[in-house]
């Protein structure tokens, strides 16, 4: 009995303490308009009514209708739990933590437990001398050599993808998408064939690998680290990361890094003399410099550009296809534009700046569709931000997508309107690859794989939603872990000779 005496009068406090951390929140940020919920932001794809209506993951669509509600403020507050978060709601407010008062708004480390797997990288890392020299031995591995490879590589995946889909003509596009963006980043980036497309074998990136080294393979161990790995570390805390439930996602994550430091040592042994993957071009820039980053630094930063290059890549992609599937007056001028400027021969590096619409097309759906939906930022010291006092500590949400579909610096901006992009736009009205001195640094990477795999595939198919299906209504199921990406939907290619 008194045990359970105990017991209930340490769970009385404990709640009591909770309930109280929640309402000293609401009286520090009472003067922010904005609104609250009493638990904490959850994993879970759904609002909870009462308890957690508004940080949930999959939230982008909630933080769009508070953005209506509170559109007159330059801010809104959103508290959960013990935690506030101080939203932007307008590009002024976007234009002073990115730009003028960047360096009081760091990544707030513990946002990034995702990205840290492997330990700090190019992403997760504060400003400073240590982004600095993360940058200046990356940014050599994504400059021309690197590119011109990139697009012939693509060229070749994506006739890879299409060979397989030849029989059926029905392509699933993140599934799809993923296996080709897959394929294109280990070729492109570690110089290896993942044999996602091997002629004798549909199985074998599953099935062709070193089976004394490893338990699985590279694609395996790369798909199950970008879905569970990621998941665990972003929602399950380390005292339960030992339970059996989640060996399977730990030993992919253990397993990645392993495949990557013995393509790192394969390259020393044999050198990286005439390669053109991101790997050994990451190498050569490392050596050249005074200051080094660290084996684990180097595991850490070809991670995060094997996720960001074939993730966002392949979100973008599924969202783009869907929208040409949408727009069948957009494809017709993509598929005029291809026809006029390569005259049936396939894609080069050199022919990237003479498709402007279909690179409208591409920006106009990292506008309205953006892969990442925000970047969260910390408040160094204390600060103004569009009238309001905030204190130091405080986290502020940049707001992707309330940036990109603002009707104050869009005309119309649920419209999938490429030609917007012939006029000049307010650059913090367009943020998919965040802005300023962190700015993504492989941006361009994605722009020419994206290109390159919608021009070969556009020329020789049109696509199009399966019968039945309206596409002035239709709006394809959406997926939310890390990115918002297409969730499981067809689309069939009709041969353009038809």
């Amino acid at each position: 009995m008194s045990f359970l005496l105990i017991l209930s009068s340490v769970l009385i406090l404990a709640v009591t303490y909770y309930v109280f951390k929640h309402l000293e929140q609401l009286w520090k940020y009472s003067h922010i308009p904005g609104v609250s919920q009493i638990l904490p932001s959850t994993p879970f794809p759904f609002p909870i009514p009462l308890l957690a209506p508004y940080t949930y993951r999959g939230s982008y669509k909630t933080m769009l209708q508070l953005h209506e509600r509170f559109k007159q403020y330059p801010v809104f507050r959103l508290t959960s739990g013990h935690t506030t978060f101080i939203v932007t709601n307008c590009r002024e407010v976007t234009k002073q933590i990115m730009i003028k008062n960047a360096g009081n708004y760091p990544k707030p480390p513990e946002m990034y437990g995702p990205l840290l797997m492997y330990g700090e990288n190019i992403v997760s890392v504060d400003g400073g001398e240590i982004h600095r020299k993360h940058r200046r031995i990356v940014e050599p591995a994504f400059q021309e050599k690197n590119l011109r490879a990139l697009v012939d590589i693509s060229n070749e995946s994506t006739d890879l993808l299409l060979k397989r889909l030849e029989k059926d003509r029905v392509m699933e596009v993140n599934a799809d998408m993923t296996d080709v963006t897959m394929d294109i980043i280990g070729k492109s980036n570690f110089g290896v064939d993942l044999n996602v497309f091997h002629e004798s074998d549909p199985n074998a990136k599953h099935t062709l690998f070193d089976k004394s080294k490893y338990k699985r393979s590279f694609y395996d161990a790369l798909e199950l680290t970008n879905t569970l790995g990621i998941a665990i570390w972003n929602f399950v805390p380390v005292f339960m990361r030992p339970l059996w439930i989640f060996k399977s996602g730990l030993e992919a994550v253990s397993e990645v890094q392993e495949y990557i430091l013995d393509i790192v040592s394969q390259r020393r042994e044999n050198g990286i003399e005439g390669r053109s993957d991101l790997v050994s071009l990451l190498l050569e820039s490392n050596e050249s410099g005074e200051t080094k980053l660290t084996n684990q630094e180097i595991v850490s930063d070809a991670f995060i550009f094997l996720f960001a290059g074939h993730e966002t890549s392949a979100t973008n992609l599924g969202h783009l296809l869907c929208e040409l599937a949408k727009n069948q007056d957009v494809q017709d001028k993509c598929i005029e534009e291809i026809d006029r400027v390569l005259e049936g021969r396939a894609m080069t590096y050199d022919d990237f700046d003479l498709f402007p619409y279909i690179n409208n097309c591409v920006k106009e759906t990292l506008r309205l569709h953006s892969p990442v939906s925000m970047v969260p930022k910390v408040a160094k010291s204390k600060d103004n931000l569009g009238g309001y006092s905030i204190p130091k500590g405080t986290y502020v949400w940049v707001d992707f997508y309330i940036a990109m579909r603002d009707e104050r610096s869009w005309k119309d901006p649920l419209a999938f309107n490429p030609d917007r992009f012939n006029e000049k736009y307010e650059a913090m009205a367009f943020l998919p690859f965040s802005f300023g001195a962190r700015k993504c640094v492989g941006f361009q990477f994605s722009l020419v794989e994206t290109l390159a795999i919608l021009v070969r595939i556009l020329q020789k198919y049109r696509v199009e939603f399966e019968a039945g299906i309206d596409p002035k209504t239709h709006q394809p199921k959406e997926a939310v872990l890390v990115t918002v990406k297409i969730d499981k939907q067809n689309l069939m290619l009709r041969p353009r000779s038809q």
